[in-house]
């Protein structure tokens, strides 16, 4: 058994190929960790400028929060139909940061990272967001790459 952590970043492709990592994932009994990362950062700066004020800052925060945890309930109750077995969490910080240290950081010996990809283009950047190329070219952790078909 292993695991395979899935980035929830809300972008089409992730949302078109996810159900292939689970595919994956149930293929070869692996737990399914669904993984958010705000970053609360971009608020702040926000905050900084005087754009918002403190009370906007925090119910920013709380409705992210919530909209997050709604939305990984879903996806975990969707990877539980199949048969998986599935959690979520929700990260705070730099998303790069967060991701690859949540996944160093757990003791299963056998993960595996899912990324999705976009059809078309021929250089990194036109297939995959910046935290998923960073990730794709620094991290020691197997990847699964999956784009969504024709």
């Amino acid at each position: 058994m292993g695991k395979i952590y899935i980035p929830i970043t809300g972008s089409p492709e992730g949302r078109k190929a996810y159900k292939k990592a689970l595919s994956f994932a149930r293929n070869h009994n692996f737990e399914v960790v669904f993984m958010a990362v705000m970053n609360i950062e971009l608020v702040n700066k926000l905050k900084r400028y005087k754009v918002f004020v403190e009370e906007e800052v925090k119910k920013y925060h709380e409705t992210m929060k919530t909209d997050t945890e709604k939305y990984l309930n879903f996806m975990v109750k969707e990877a539980r139909n199949m048969g998986l077995e599935a959690c979520h969490v929700v990260l705070l910080g730099d998303p790069y940061f967060e991701i690859y240290n949540y996944i160093k950081n757990d003791k299963e010996v056998h993960k595996v990272l899912f990324i999705p990809k976009k059809l078309g283009g021929i250089k990194l950047k036109d297939i995959f967001s910046a935290v998923e190329r960073r990730l794709l070219l620094t991290v020691d952790i197997d990847i699964l790459v999956i784009g969504e078909e024709l």
